[in-house]
């Protein structure tokens, strides 16, 4: 079932956010849901990634949690819902419950000041937007609208060229509700019942066809636009964007498209076109400029809608295979049979968790482990998550070697961190030149087998290195992705 719907509609695209989770016997790895930016383990721990947070960095505090959702929301094992948020200077986090809300079937985030919350009674919360992040302590239910299933949300383009922001609740009865951003009023979509999704102004119909509203009204304010059935779809069973696929798993692409690139793009309106190069697709995404489908076989398959016209025998990219879930916003993170997850895409701020901040990523890469660090039983919380480079432990500078009784001390103009261990009995000082990539263990040059280094201004140390330097054990526990470390003090 479909998991969680994120849009803003300030991006170039809005992306569907789609999760089928398997069984819990059928799971491999250690990781039993994810989101775009997001995953949780089996021990109900919860990990997140992108902007400050380069890899999957667990959030201490959040505990018992089963599902992972977009806005960084979270449902735990008693339904009760969830919002942290971190602050990128102090690395603290706070973690406030969403009021009333049981379980979540739907989040939105659209352009205004607002995002909106479904849970699975039906019911809409709003949760106000300030500096960006949600406030859940002002949280309201909506008034006269219930029974909702899903929320879409797109532009309509007034007669004087203003954009406006247009929103669709389809209701669990199938009927279609509409209304503009104020949420003060809302009208039934004539014409829109017996339906089984909705996504931006359009509609999968129980029969198979798809419907869509106008992206341009007719006067400012107008909430009862007509629809029109697009022509040349027929027989389909699911939509997502400009993509959908038919009862046969046939994919297919209408709408906008774009050829050309950059300031030379040119936009234009694309009849239904069915791709014959991508037969028994399962599931379809829109993902940026691309176009991806994922196959009942497990293949993953990427076309790029930008550069040229789209053709029935286009040839798709494959990706990946054993694929077996797929989420997507501007790019994807998929989990492979294994339970591996990766990522592949729009990668501007670590979106992909693979502990870099290159733009984008052609090639799939792969997610770091979500790996704890355990100091005499306790877990440490890391200003950002654990690194491995050639089976190597990396860990940021400031997050457990002081624990361990080491003084850090920081030459920024030489870019030189120097460590010094506390036993008097046995004298430590360990440099490293981060410019050089030049390790000292008490004068002496040591070679490491990967030597540390920097992502985005965090610097990382080897842990096992320095930790038994300083007097530590340290075990690595591969089934539970645990580095548990032994100190006396």
């Amino acid at each position: 079932m479909r998991k969680a719907f994120a849009a803003l509609i300030a991006a170039t695209t809005l992306s569907l956010q789609l999760a089928f989770p398997a069984s819990a016997a059928t799971i491999q790895g250690s990781i039993v849901d994810f989101s775009p930016t997001s995953l949780i383990k089996k021990d109900g721990s919860y990990w997140a990634w992108s902007g400050k947070l380069a890899v999957p960095t667990q959030i201490h505090g959040l505990t018992d949690v089963k599902a992972a959702y977009p806005e960084q929301l979270v449902v735990k094992q008693d339904d009760t819902v969830w919002h942290w948020q971190r602050d990128n200077v102090t690395g603290q986090v706070s973690i406030e419950q969403i009021p009333g809300a049981v379980g979540l079937n739907a989040v939105l985030r659209y352009w205004g000041d607002e995002a909106l919350l479904v849970d699975t009674s039906g019911t809409v919360f709003a949760v106000p937007v300030s500096r960006n992040e949600l406030v859940p302590s002002k949280t309201r239910k909506l008034e006269g609208i219930a029974n909702v299933a899903r929320i879409a949300a797109y532009e309509e383009v007034t007669p004087d060229s203003r954009r406006q922001s247009a929103l669709l609740f389809l209701k669990k009865d199938g009927s279609v509700v509409r209304s503009t951003p104020e949420l003060a009023r809302f009208s039934p979509v004539p014409g829109w019942s017996e339906m089984l999704d909705i996504e931006r102004n359009a509609g999968l119909k129980r029969d198979g066809t798809v419907w869509k509203l106008p992206e341009e009204v007719a006067e400012l304010g107008r909430v009862d636009a007509k629809a029109k059935q697009v022509q040349g779809l027929s027989n389909i069973a699911k939509i997502n964007g400009n993509a959908a696929i038919d009862q046969d798993g046939r994919l297919w692409f209408w709408g906008k498209a774009v050829i050309g690139y950059s300031d030379a793009a040119a936009y234009y309106e694309q009849p239904p076109i069915m791709f014959s190069t991508v037969p028994h697709a399962r599931e379809a995404y829109v993902v940026d400029h691309s176009l991806v489908a994922l196959t009942d076989d497990g293949k993953l398959y990427e076309f790029s809608l930008e550069g040229f016209k789209l053709a029935p025998n286009a040839k798709f990219n494959l990706l990946a295979t054993g694929v077996e879930e797929v989420e997507a916003s501007r790019h994807l993170i998929f989990r492979l049979k294994d339970g591996s997850l990766w990522g592949w895409g729009f990668n501007k701020n670590a979106e992909l968790g693979y502990g870099d901040y290159e733009f984008s990523h052609e090639l799939p890469v792969p997610v770091q482990k979500p790996i704890a660090v355990i100091l005499n039983g306790e877990s440490v919380a890391l200003t950002n998550g654990v690194v491995t480079r050639a089976s190597q432990a990396f860990v940021p500078l400031r997050s457990v070697f002081e624990k361990l009784g080491a003084k850090l001390a920081w030459n920024d103009a030489a870019k030189l961190v120097t460590l010094t261990g506390s036993d008097s009995d046995k004298p430590l000082q360990i440099t490293i030149n981060y410019r050089t990539g030049v390790t000292q263990l008490n004068g002496e040059t040591v070679t490491l087998q990967t030597p540390p280094f920097s992502v985005s201004g965090t610097s990382y140390l080897p842990l096992r290195f320095i930790s038994e330097q300083l007097g530590a054990q340290v075990d690595w526990n591969q089934a539970a992705e645990k580095i548990d470390i032994r100190f006396k003090y």
